[in-house]
């Protein structure tokens, strides 16, 4: 059975770049957001998440 799959055609031109680092308020939350990242034994997804955890304006 072949069923063909509709093609979206999306507009991404006014979306804007995600930043994890702007729900990172507590450190709970960075704490959390970095195990998961490390689960995925991908050293580039920890290496993003070591970047937006160090733009989070969180302060004890």
């Amino acid at each position: 059975m072949n069923v063909d799959m509709p093609t979206l055609d999306l507009d991404l031109s006014n979306t804007k770049r995600f930043e994890a680092s702007r729900f990172l308020d507590s450190s709970e939350t960075i704490k959390v957001f970095l195990q998961e990242a490390m689960k995925t034994n991908d050293a580039q997804v920890l290496k993003q998440a070591l970047n937006e955890a160090s733009k989070a304006t969180y302060v004890q």
